[in-house]
């Protein structure tokens, strides 16, 4: 596995940013099936990089929620989830805190519903995720682990994108001139990382803004035309 699961082990946060692995009720971590792109669940056995490769939170506490981005470690797989047709390379993501510390309900950025892990066949462990629950009960309840981030990974442009996002999350307004601004900073390797999160807090016009602005600096940005 690329990122495997460390309970129990040091901080694994990269300066206030945090990767981890999303469990669900099953006992099963969400992941990636490799021949589609499509999000789902799946008993760690099965995630090898073979038929299921690892997906992962990279996340910055809001108080009691966390905003962050699902991505592949290979950053070259894109991915989708639940009756979307759109597969892009990160899907932000916020996890909302439910009943204790680590139980939280995981909704996309642009939707009001949450997902759900729907039942898995006992004998394979493996099943499918919905994002269309509009409550939260115990299949759409998840926890978050620590994963373990590969020397190759904590770079200073990752670290970089990290303290992006970051900043991005906590601020209570974003103008689509300071986004742009932003990410035409941020070094091309990296904007799939921090982009959906910049441009999951504007609205469809503010979008259309930033992305006209991103454009005239020569930077095409494929996630944020939806």
């Amino acid at each position: 596995m690329g990122w495997t699961s460390a309970p129990g082990l040091a901080d694994h946060s990269l300066k206030g940013f945090s990767v981890s692995r999303i469990k669900t009720h099953w006992d099963t971590y969400l992941c990636i099936d490799a021949r589609t792109g499509e999000i789902c669940h799946a008993a760690s056995r099965h995630i090898d990089g073979s038929q299921f490769s690892d997906l992962v939170l990279i996340s910055a506490s809001l108080g009691t929620d966390v905003a962050g981005v699902l991505i592949s470690p290979d950053r070259t797989i894109k991915i989708s989830v639940g009756e979307d047709d759109i597969f892009r390379s990160a899907i932000p993501v916020r996890l909302t805190s439910k009943h204790n510390k680590n139980s939280f309900s995981v909704r996309p950025w642009d939707k009001t519903t949450c997902f759900c892990a729907e039942s898995c066949d006992e004998k394979t462990q493996v099943g499918e995720i919905a994002d269309n629950r509009v409550r939260a009960s115990a299949w759409e309840i998840f926890a978050v682990e620590p994963a373990d981030i590969p020397a190759s990974s904590a770079t200073a442009e990752f670290t970089q994108a990290a303290q992006e996002i970051r900043e991005l999350a906590e601020r209570r307004y974003l103008s689509p001139v300071a986004l742009s601004k932003i990410l035409a900073h941020t070094p091309d390797t990296l904007t799939t990382i921090v982009g959906p999160v910049g441009f999951s807090l504007l609205n469809d016009r503010e979008r259309h803004t930033a992305v006209k602005a991103l454009h005239n600096n020569a930077k095409t940005l494929v996630f944020a035309e939806k």
